[in-house]
């Protein structure tokens, strides 16, 4: 055999060789894919951090009030920041600011992360938060929830609990994870249906010291006025919160014009008699409520069709009344 046959013949052999090799190679990689299927899975989805568009000067706080079965939602001055649900939640686990509202949780716990992955906000704790009291697990839950809700971007309804990197299935006895809903919706036993017209009136907490809101199913045919006349049946039975109108007053008359609500009471507003903190509160819940709809910015208080120049205890109503200070602003 010549010199130039056999190199060809000796790079044929060591072709093959290296083929044969390769093959194994490869079919021993699909062999370890068997074995090990979870590195078949998809790349988790990104995170993104939680933070608003704009810095504010302001959070919102759902505290519970004092019989932890409502939500309170307080106005806490901070530092300007763009990471508004981060700090509402250090705020919330911080402890209660005043005798008035409490916090659900036990002491030492803190909030490690928050982040959002696909449709889920993320919020991850340190262990204490697992030895919450079980019958404040379902309060404590929803007080996370509300805290962050302004916060979320559109699409994002659900949330997590982590602690110390594990994904909690139940916190207290209560299933994990959560949708984000309406705030103290009543019937507490009851959650509502996707084609439900909500609506969120504020009362009185037993305290008569902050607004507390209230969801409940109404018709949707004229949310604003539907509104004042929740407002004048009062709160639910047994929410353990106060009406903020004096039993027997009526609406006689409800319009809306220019950005102005005008309602028109019944002489029985007057009934209270005086007292400063039933007065301030009756007018917050009517203004507070009406105003968050977009086509109302102030609120006309007439009494048997008349303007009155103040109530009793000198609340002046001569003119359209609108929000002049953030809701239960704690200074």
């Amino acid at each position: 055999m010549r010199k130039g046959q056999k190199g060809r013949i000796g790079k044929q052999i060591s072709f093959l060789f290296l083929t044969v090799f390769v093959l194994f190679a490869l079919c021993a990689c699909k062999d370890k894919e068997k074995d090990n299927p979870q590195d078949l899975r998809p790349d988790p989805a990104p995170r993104t951090e939680l933070v608003t568009e704009n810095a504010v000067t302001e959070v919102p706080v759902y505290y519970t009030t004092t019989d932890f079965s409502n939500l309170v939602p307080l106005t806490i001055a901070v530092n300007e920041t763009k990471e508004c649900a981060f700090v509402s939640l250090t705020k919330l686990l911080a402890g209660a600011p005043n005798d008035y509202v409490e916090t659900p949780f036990p002491e030492g716990v803190k909030l490690k992360d928050l982040y959002v992955q696909e449709d889920t906000v993320y919020a991850e704790f340190t262990s204490e938060l697992l030895t919450i009291e079980k019958e404040k697990a379902e309060i404590g839950i929803a007080a996370i929830a509300a805290s962050i809700k302004s916060s979320l971007p559109a699409g994002i309804n659900q949330l997590a609990l982590v602690v110390d990197g594990e994904t909690l299935e139940k916190l207290g006895g209560e299933k994990l994870p959560v949708t984000v809903g309406p705030i103290n919706y009543y019937p507490k036993n009851r959650s509502p249906k996707e084609e439900d017209v909500l609506l969120t009136t504020y009362y009185s907490d037993g305290e008569a010291m902050y607004l507390v809101p209230v969801t409940q199913k109404t018709k949707g045919e004229n949310l604003p006025q539907e509104a004042v006349e929740a407002l004048l049946a009062g709160p639910p039975a047994k929410s353990g919160l106060s009406n903020v109108f004096w039993k027997g007053t009526k609406c006689n008359h409800f319009t809306v014009k220019d950005g102005v609500a005008t309602v028109d009471f019944s002489k029985e507003i007057l009934g209270y008699g005086g007292g400063t903190a039933f007065e301030t509160m009756m007018i917050d819940s009517l203004v507070y409520t009406l105003t968050q709809f977009e086509d109302i910015v102030t609120v006309q208080i007439l009494i048997d069709g008349e303007k009155v120049d103040s109530l009793l205890e000198g609340s002046d109503i001569r003119s359209p009344l609108a929000p002049n200070r953030p809701l239960n602003l704690v200074q």
